[in-house]
């Protein structure tokens, strides 16, 4: 602080209290229809600041007002006459009871009646843990429209919002955690703090915006938020995936909660092709997306017609033509969304001389380094881990034979923490490639940065480089 002043004010209270209850709950008269001035002093800081480091455009960053340069205040406690200190930031465990404590949370939990004969016919003799907890997470999921309100306070209660069949994220995730209590599932709600709300940095119940589920286990803590139609058990929308939640029980406890996922999500390509002698690619792709991959897709997919899709698809892959484009939805929660088409490239190769030159990745080679930038100032956020393998048949044209190509590699950064492998062989007619990407880590410290740059260099290189067909 480089100026700082003391000042007294005065403030006028009335207290009103006809149930006269004063100090945790105890009778006393002599709190009713009272007022009274109350004097306090403010302190006031301003605070100057030079030559702070500029916010800068980094791709695969959470929020970059998280690395902003700030001072932040919170409220720590009050005294008032004839009341005792209340305590707002003293540790988490006064943060949990205070926040347990509420009408429009604590309570909310202890009611059922409005849902129980809607899940008893199911949960009733059911010993099957699992189908119980997917049952009553669909149930929510499908009844439930998400308003777009976020706030660990509910907003219409929960069992208004079950009439309705709408309400805020506390409305249906504490409605979750209330159903599966009632089905002998060990539940508690977990508070966290959204990406677009920042990290929590101080011990105050107003830094977290954002409540889920958490089903506790000798295995550890699954998450459920039943917010988003496309979710499954275990993930979490991508606007929670922020650090750390707290897990909290009535009595108080609380306990750190990591929110990143630890599993690799999936995304399998299959492409069966055949290169024409006029340097026309055709044939077919099968993609299968799993977890995190299938959430995204399914959210984005939801939203696009079918034409929509194909203009998506064929801009992506250098304006080829599409056909025969089919998507399937998963039946059953978990199972992963399957999409095919038939495709017609004239742009996937170059035709010079006698020879025809092409990427063994045909268009689904990495077109840049995302991560080109030389320095960087924040962590790498993935949103969580993941693999990408790509299997490619490729038929070469009659005439034709391989005079040059890529050599199989494998290379990774240090413990595995991003790992690329790359193999290519030749089967006849056909050219055989497999591309595998998986990082296993959800966020990544900027001190990895540097290997994450050289890494990202060596991948790119090799993606682009070529096979030579020679005619003859």
């Amino acid at each position: 602080p480089v100026k700082e002043s003391q000042e007294t004010n005065r403030v006028t209270r009335a207290w009103n209290n006809n149930s006269a209850k004063g100090a945790y709950g105890l009778k006393n008269s002599n709190l009713k229809n009272q007022a009274g001035n109350i004097t306090y002093y403010e302190v006031q800081k301003q605070y100057q600041a030079e030559n702070l480091p500029a916010l800068k455009d980094e791709q695969y960053v959470d929020n970059a007002a998280n690395y902003m340069s700030y001072v932040k205040h919170h409220l720590a406690s009050t005294i008032f006459p004839n009341e005792p200190e209340r305590k707002y930031a003293s540790d988490w465990t006064s943060v949990a009871k205070s926040i347990y404590a509420r009408e429009d949370f604590g309570k909310q939990l202890s009611e059922k009646g409005y849902f129980e004969k809607d899940i008893d016919a199911h949960i009733k003799g059911n010993t099957s843990r699992g189908d119980i907890i997917t049952f009553i997470y669909d149930h929510v999921k499908n009844r439930m429209a998400f308003n777009g309100v976020p706030g660990y306070q509910t907003q219409e209660g929960v069992a208004e919002a079950y009439r309705k069949k709408t309400g805020n994220v506390a409305d249906i995730n504490l409605m979750l955690v209330s159903m599966l209590r009632y089905a002998g599932i060990q539940a508690q709600p977990v508070l966290l703090s959204t990406r677009d709300n920042g990290h929590v940095s101080f011990v105050n119940s107003e830094e977290f915006n954002y409540v889920i589920a958490g089903i506790e286990s000798d295995y550890g803590v699954m998450l459920l938020d039943a917010t988003d139609k496309y979710l499954s058990p275990g993930l979490l929308p991508v606007r929670a995936l922020n650090g750390t939640g707290r897990l909290v029980r009535v009595d108080g406890f609380t306990e750190e909660i990591e929110l990143s996922p630890v599993i690799n999500s999936i995304s399998n390509v299959n492409v069966m092709a055949a290169i024409g002698s006029n340097g026309v690619v055709t044939g077919q792709v099968r993609q299968q997306y799993y977890d995190y991959f299938a959430y995204l897709y399914a959210s984005k997919a939801s939203a696009a017609t079918e034409e929509q899709k194909i203009i998506a698809l064929e801009k992506m892959l250098n304006n080829a033509e599409i056909s025969d484009y089919a998507y399937t939805e998963p039946t059953e929660t978990g199972k992963p969304i399957a999409e095919g088409y038939n495709f017609k490239a004239a742009n996937a190769t170059e035709l010079i001389g006698n020879n025809i030159y092409f990427s063994p990745m045909l268009f689904f080679k990495m077109d840049e380094n995302p991560f080109g930038q030389a320095t960087r100032n924040y962590p790498v956020d993935f949103g969580f881990p993941l693999q990408e393998r790509y299997t490619l048949n490729i038929e070469i044209p009659d005439g034709y034979r391989v005079e040059t190509m890529p050599e199989s590699i494998q290379i990774g950064m240090p413990d595995n923490i991003v790992v690329y492998k790359f193999s290519i062989a030749i089967r006849g007619n056909r050219v055989q490639v497999v591309s595998q990407f998986d990082v296993n880590v959800a966020r990544l410290s900027p001190d990895y940065y540097n290997a994450l740059h050289v890494f990202y260099n060596d991948v790119f290189k090799k993606q682009n480089e070529k096979i030579v067909l020679k005619k003859g």
